[in-house]
């Protein structure tokens, strides 16, 4: 089989629910039991101090279950000096300014390859929740230096003209984030952003708001 890193327990679970996970000492005394309950899409069971369980929408894997804990688990998967790909370009909402290869209005984010050597992509992925940084994986690609790569914000996740990621954005406030092997690179905030702007990067490094779409280029 696939050899994986860190602790992984020999079954999975259930979203259905109603499977009992049971802890025991090495003396296989039974010391805490919880029977889960069914649960959406990146939903979590998560204990309080009083021994009672709510659900949440985000997990905090490794820190405390409550604000202060999230916080804390997306700065230890932060790393700032991975800087090698960057967003380069965002629109956000389409109103007829642009137009994809399967003649969509969608809108795209783009990445750019700000380094001085090739870099393949596989290993990067891309969201549009700050709280699910890993929800698009890209495909081999090797992106050299100074070259952008564009992919589609569709609910399509497959055409034989374009590339799509498989979500949407938030139409005025919201991020978009770039991940590398887990760790999130780049990201960018925009509240109150009017339909048809893009996000644009500058030779500087600084987001500028625009309605010159270039997406590609």
């Amino acid at each position: 089989g696939i050899e994986e890193s860190g602790l992984n327990a020999n079954f999975k679970l259930s979203s259905s629910g109603g499977e009992k996970l049971i802890l025991v000492n090495s003396s296989y005394k039974v010391i805490d039991a919880v029977e889960t309950i069914a649960l959406g899409k990146n939903q979590s069971m998560n204990r309080k101090d009083d021994g009672s369980f709510f659900i949440s929408d985000y997990g905090t894997p490794g820190f405390e279950n409550s604000k202060q804990g999230l916080q804390q688990y997306l700065s230890s998967i932060e790393d700032e000096t991975d800087k090698a790909l960057v967003i380069n370009e965002v629109l956000v909402k389409n109103e007829g300014d642009f137009l994809n290869e399967d003649n969509l209005l969608s809108g795209y984010i783009e990445i750019k390859n700000v380094s001085d050597h090739s870099v393949n992509i596989s290993e990067y992925s891309l969201s549009g929740d700050i709280y699910l940084p890993f929800r698009y994986q890209f495909g081999d690609y090797v992106l050299e230096s100074n070259e952008v790569y564009l992919v589609y914000t569709s609910d399509n996740d497959y055409s034989e003209n374009a590339l799509y990621c498989g979500f949407t954005l938030n139409s005025k406030n919201g991020s978009v984030v770039l991940s590398h092997n887990g760790k999130i690179v780049n990201r960018l905030e925009y509240n109150n952003l009017a339909n048809g702007l893009a996000l644009i990067r500058n030779d500087n490094g600084l987001i500028t708001i625009s309605n010159s779409l270039s997406g590609g280029f």
